[in-house]
């Protein structure tokens, strides 16, 4: 095991967090912690990301149903090499569904005006990435999952106004890319836990070394870290941590694919802490599931939404098919 991730491991088994998690968590992490170590971390974007959002699955499946409904046309541009292309972790099969999929996730967002963004995103080599190359640029799920969530954000809001994002239960750091690409100059705070924690911050770390990073430590109150935490482009700790965040600090507060693997207990304080911490809330979670081992079940109207949130959207989205995403404001507080 990595002397980084030991640490982390260390400190997560000995805080509250070890409590407060689901047990299909503590399940997923073990496993997590299993592909990393026998596959190496320099691996996982073709292991441990399979766990988390990217989707090596054929037509039949629910994350790509609409993209495979319409026009296929466009997977004939695209060279057989390419297409075919095996990933050095997937059988050829789940390459090539994993291929097409990429690809006629890439025509979409081309069809959507997506363009300039993907001019400049790019995929990172950190973590052997399973890429295929779509008109010179090299391209994955990652890339364009992120940017879905980059423009369902930037499009109902001010761009501008973010200059502080948190994301709670950021897996491999991917979102965190697309935003640090194409908004250079904020600053993003990311809360997880190990292995997840381990992985954004070598990625991260490796993609933006010219960026000042702030790794994760064990920290007593906000006062001890608050030189180094205010000068720091990319902040990493867990989510114990952020309780000790002063208020209103973030314009942003993200959960992607996280709220529904936790206990109902867990959201409502992650509700509760995003009421307080930001002034915006976006979050993305499955239609309907049910939580392994924990008895927990949840479906688009679970979520403990404060009432007095100003809803932006609450929708399906168009891909993942079988997902919804939501986005609300939330009042500032009155000046006293």
């Amino acid at each position: 095991m990595p002397a980084e991730l030991k640490k982390m491991e260390d400190y997560f088994v000995s805080s509250e967090l070890l409590n407060r998690c689901s047990k299909y968590w503590l399940f997923l992490n073990k496993m997590n912690i299993e592909q990393i170590c026998q596959k190496g971390y320099s691996n996982f974007k073709q292991t441990v990301a399979c766990n988390y959002f990217t989707w090596v699955v054929d037509q039949t499946h629910g994350y790509g149903k609409n993209l495979y409904a319409g026009d296929r046309s466009f997977l004939k541009t695209i060279p057989n090499t390419e297409l075919s292309k095996k990933h050095a972790l997937f059988t050829q099969e789940q390459s090539r569904h994993y291929n097409c999929t990429t690809a006629l996730l890439y025509h979409y967002l081309m069809q959507n005006g997506a363009g300039p963004y993907l001019n400049i995103l790019d995929e990172p080599f950190f973590g052997n990435p399973p890429s295929i190359e779509i008109h010179g640029k090299s391209i994955s799920q990652d890339v364009l999952n992120s940017l879905i969530e980059y423009l369902s954000i930037i499009n109902n809001c001010d761009r501008l106004s973010i200059s502080t994002v948190l994301e709670l239960g950021a897996g491999s750091g991917r979102t965190a890319y697309c935003f640090l690409k194409l908004q250079p100059n904020i600053k993003y705070i990311i809360a997880d836990i190990p292995p997840a924690l381990f992985l954004s911050q070598s990625y991260l770390s490796d993609v933006f070394s010219n960026r000042k990073i702030f790794a994760f430590r064990p920290f007593r109150c906000f006062e001890d870290i608050k030189e180094e935490f205010s000068s720091s482009d990319i902040i990493f700790m867990t989510p114990d941590q952020i309780l000790k965040l002063p208020n209103r600090i973030a314009d942003l507060f993200i959960a992607i694919d996280c709220l529904h693997e936790m206990k109902l207990d867990e959201v409502r304080s992650y509700f509760n802490e995003a009421t307080r911490l930001s002034s915006h809330f976006y979050f993305k979670c499955w239609n309907r599931t049910v939580i392994p081992f924990d008895n927990v079940s949840y479906d688009i109207h679970s979520y403990p939404i404060p009432v007095s949130w100003q809803k932006i959207f609450n929708e399906s989205c168009f891909v993942p098919s079988d997902f919804f995403h939501a986005f609300y404001k939330i009042p500032q507080p009155e000046q006293g």
